[in-house]
């Protein structure tokens, strides 16, 4: 979620959504499941962990 990532970058949350937007623009995909696979085919993805505490 973008407020998830903006926390663990230091960003606020608007900021996060207008890089993913410039992002997925250039890129030409409309959809954040297509960024997700793009990501994972240039192993670029980082491994989620098997249990995220909260």
């Amino acid at each position: 979620m973008n407020k998830e990532i903006g926390r663990e970058l230091g960003a606020t949350e608007r900021t996060i959504k207008a890089h993913r937007s410039n992002i997925m623009d250039k890129l030409q995909i409309a959809s954040a499941a297509e960024l997700v696979l793009i990501a994972e085919r240039l192993g670029i993805l980082a491994e989620q962990p098997a249990e995220i505490s909260r």
